[in-house]
């Protein structure tokens, strides 16, 4: 049985932290809920280690909204995100609606990377498992969009698709992430290049 506790500790950097341009944009795909939580957008930890936060507050986050509580469950939920998520739903996106499926590929984008932060901070995945569905977020959000201000405004409506009403948190995090000098998404140009070993890029079929 695999010991992700120790694959954890046994990494030299266990943050995880973003060591390229292409990192840290990838990371900014889901910067949304960094504003609103205050995660760090330079690391895959959400949270900063070094502060004694314990990883059970993203173990409660993961069990509470997507019932993970094990690494292949985590595992099912990111490749639920990666691969079909709430844009295969026809509750959220009827056969033929373009416009809703973009919107929703922005939405489980942005969620997809945050639940991979929040599954390698909870012990459930290694930092390569993390890094890789981080990874496959960016590209397909990078793919399918022609700039930050197009992927933030098709979440938003990915979101209200979803929910049905807009949470004033997330449009301030947007409107932030849009407008601010210091934002990640002012700083990280669209266009980067997403350049990572194959293996590193793309999540294994399960």
């Amino acid at each position: 049985m695999r010991n992700l506790a120790q694959e954890f500790f046994a990494e030299p950097d266990v943050a995880g932290a973003a060591r390229s341009p292409a990192d840290r944009w990838a990371l900014a795909v889901g910067a949304m809920y960094g504003r609103v939580h205050g995660y760090s957008h330079d690391r895959l930890l959400p949270q900063n280690l070094l502060r004694g936060v314990s990883e059970g507050r993203s173990r409660a986050m993961l069990r509470e909204a997507w019932g993970v509580l094990t690494h292949d469950q985590a595992i099912d939920a990111l490749d639920w995100l990666a691969q079909r998520g709430h844009r295969s739903d026809p509750e959220f996106a009827a056969p033929g609606d373009m416009e809703a499926l973009r919107d929703l590929l922005a939405w489980d984008m942005a969620r997809c990377v945050m639940v991979a932060r929040h599954a390698f901070h909870a012990l459930y995945l290694t930092q390569a498992e993390g890094w890789k569905y981080v990874r496959e977020a960016a590209r397909l959000a990078q793919a399918n969009y022609a700039s930050w201000e197009e992927y933030g405004h098709r979440y938003l409506r990915g979101r209200l698709r979803w929910n049905g009403e807009p949470e004033k948190r997330i449009d301030a995090a947007v409107d932030f992430l849009l407008t601010n000098p210091k934002s990640p998404w002012r700083q990280l140009d669209w266009r980067t290049p997403l350049v990572w070993p194959e293996g590193e890029t793309r999540p294994a079929a399960h």
